[in-house]
């Protein structure tokens, strides 16, 4: 028996865990040919790719969906009321009916909940820009009690405000870009009556329908309310959470997901009142079919699986060996302050590039936020770089909660403006990935840099060209970064085996 996790919609992806909860499958079909961001509403990526990753007679399989052209539902439990929309209806064969439906916010809150590190009972906070429910329903968020044993939906809680106000007012920019823009400006944005309805009216539609206030070519006037009205939306949104979080965590911890969960600001609110936050690294809708597998898995086992790592999409053809191949080759180089495209493994799952595919950097040569953001990948002027950093040297540079998957906003030091200047934002904050010795590899590398150079840091963005999803293999690498001048190193993979054969995966 295998457990399935199907997202349907925007980033489409399958997950799938075998019968002893270990992580066999997941893949999101943007990062394959045609790679395409955000690639929506078309499962023929993976299935081209990786065979017959289809379910088989015997195995669950749990779906949730983004649109209605992709899943209608009208009954949680009920598969006889299943019917599936245009983008969908030919993925599954005729005797395979999927067992269940899961809430779209739900399944965020459970791909997070697979990279905990313990089973303490927490509340869940899961808002989106939107997202349905099992019958349809469009709504922003869902909070509920998530423990070993199982969930309890709140059905009262308060609504948390949608990111959809935020995106579909902006209009030029998605809220990770903002985030960055924000810390640009120090204005704060004036409410008035209009803004107020259109926050009530955002929680719970889908679409807005309105004219984006940011017209191109951005003047800094625009850029200025951009970064203002982000802040406006964003206090909104931890109003919301906090009311949730003061009425009904009872001392307990916070699990958090959904898009908007990627608010860095917010993150670090909800870590200094409560102390304790499950983040998971997918946490948009690339993790809602890790989400969905997880949710296959408890229903039968009545324990929920655990993932303890991001390396898990697949990828279509094992790795070269190009470059040195061990930390200490790639320190030096790195010393040279050249800057290195890195490949290892899988690539990661998620948003952000957690050094599987990662461009790394020298932080202490100021220009280097230039030429890797605006050269290298083309990006807004206004937009920062993350830091990684050694666990022991966070407290010599940052202030505030340490984050595996770049999910707080900190404060820079004194130290950390002076020695490692590129990764400072304007505003004096960063979001710095702190690496600890459960990844030996990743840890090695940067204790090797630090012996050459001083510092325990580097700058790390994704593999990506502009507009492109994280690269996944070396050509993809190759196509984005042709004729730019960064070093390519791909550690060879150790082995190309499938787990197991009843995927048919093609190596081509």
């Amino acid at each position: 028996m295998r457990y399935f996790g199907i997202h349907l919609g925007h980033d489409t992806g399958i997950a799938v865990f075998n019968q002893f909860g270990e992580l066999d499958f997941f893949a999101q079909s943007e990062r394959y040919f045609p790679r395409q961001k955000n690639y929506s509403h078309d499962i023929n990526p993976i299935e081209k790719l990786f065979g017959a990753v289809r379910p088989q007679q015997g195995d669950i399989v749990t779906i949730t969906a983004t649109g209605e052209n992709d899943l209608y539902i009208c009954d949680f439990y009920d598969t006889r009321y299943m019917r599936f929309g245009k983008n969908s209806k030919n993925f599954f064969d005729k005797e395979i009916v999927p067992n269940f439906v899961i809430d779209h916010h739900f399944a965020h809150v459970v791909s997070s909940w697979c990279f905990r590190e313990d089973d303490k009972e927490r509340l869940f906070l899961s808002y989106d820009g939107s997202g349905p429910d099992c019958l349809g329903n469009w709504k922003s968020s869902m909070v509920g009690l998530l423990s070993k044993d199982g969930f309890a939906i709140i059905d009262d809680a308060f609504p948390i405000l949608s990111s959809s106000a935020l995106s579909d007012v902006l209009g030029f920019s998605s809220a990770g870009k903002t985030m960055g823009l924000s810390g640009c400006f120090s204005k704060q944005f004036g409410s008035n009556e209009d803004l107020r309805k259109l926050i009530e009216f955002s929680y719970n539609k889908h679409n807005l329908n309105i004219n984006p206030q940011i017209p191109s070519p951005w003047s800094n006037e625009n850029l200025e309310w951009a970064a203002s009205f982000y802040k406006f939306i964003t206090n909104q949104m931890w109003e919301d959470v906090d009311k949730n979080i003061k009425k009904y965590s009872n001392g307990r911890g916070v699990i958090i997901g959904g898009g908007s969960s990627l608010c860095l600001e917010i993150n670090t609110k909800i870590y200094n009142t409560t102390k304790d936050v499950v983040f998971g690294p997918a946490a948009n809708d690339s993790g809602l079919a890790l989400g969905a597998a997880a949710f296959s898995f408890w229903h039968i086992n009545k324990k929920w699986p655990i993932v303890k790592t991001v390396s898990i999409n697949e990828i279509q053809e094992p790795l070269p060996r190009i470059g040195p191949q061990n930390p200490k080759g790639i320190a030096k180089l790195l010393a040279t302050n050249r800057p290195i495209g890195l490949l290892r493994g899988k690539a990661e799952c998620g948003p952000r590039a957690l050094c599987f595919r990662s461009i790394l950097c020298p932080a202490d040569k100021p220009e280097n936020l230039h030429f890797v953001s605006e050269v290298l990948k083309e990006r807004e002027n206004f937009r920062p770089l993350a830091p990684v950093v050694l666990d022991e040297d966070f407290n010599r540079y940052f202030i505030g909660p340490r984050g595996k998957y770049m999910q707080y906003r900190v404060e820079c030091t004194d130290e950390a403006k002076k020695e490692i200047p590129a990764v400072v934002h304007r505003d004096n904050s960063a979001r710095p990935q702190v690496v600890y010795q459960n990844d030996p590899w990743l840890y090695d590398l940067l204790l090797e840099y630090k012996k050459i150079s001083g510092h325990g840091c580097l700058i790390n963005t994704s593999l990506n060209a502009k507009n492109m999803p994280i690269c996944n293999t070396y050509n993809d690498a190759l196509n984005d970064f042709k004729n730019k001048k960064i070093t390519l190193i791909s550690i060879e993979s150790p082995s190309w085996e499938t787990k197991n054969n009843n995927f048919y995966i093609k190596i081509i």
